[in-house]
């Protein structure tokens, strides 16, 4: 019979900054994954804590979305237009 001691259990949920060490990104664009509600966290005191769950949610969205994009023409770029000053027309007497 197994018991818990003998099992470790992954981790349910993770704090800001677990999850930017995790996904290997900083903990300041994870706080503003989540002010903008890309990633849904979860308060207890003053601590944000992020699932294990929804960090898997958000990394097979942010993959989804990397195949979409690859998969997309690129648009043809704009027309150039000139740099600087238009020259003045020549005056003729």
């Amino acid at each position: 019979m197994l018991t818990l001691t003998e099992t470790p259990l992954p981790p349910l949920r993770a704090s800001l900054r677990q999850a930017a060490q995790i996904l290997g990104i900083s903990y300041g664009f994870i706080y503003r994954k989540v002010q903008a509600g890309e990633l849904k966290a979860h308060r207890d005191g003053k601590k944000s804590f992020v699932t294990t769950d929804e960090l898997r949610d958000y990394v097979a969205r942010q993959e989804q979305a990397a195949l979409i994009a690859a998969n997309t023409p690129k648009p043809p770029d704009p027309p150039k237009r000139p740099v600087g000053r238009p020259r003045k027309a020549a005056v003729t007497a």
